[in-house]
């Protein structure tokens, strides 16, 4: 993956989009969201950042 300043650490960007903040919690919350959470470090061998972010209409 590249960016404007040129090379990136970035190797995969995955959106996930849900209807609203608490929808998000309550998905991460349940068995399978944990589970889900449990497994990234099987592929993610070099780390991980999960951004998460809030959509406002303007």
């Amino acid at each position: 993956m590249a960016s404007p300043a040129g090379a990136s650490t970035v190797h995969l960007v995955a959106i996930l989009t849900f209807d609203s903040m608490e929808a998000l919690q309550a998905a991460l919350a349940s068995p399978e969201g944990q589970k889900a959470a449990g497994d990234l470090a099987k592929f993610a061998t070099g780390g991980a950042d999960l951004l998460i972010f809030d959509q406002a209409a303007v």
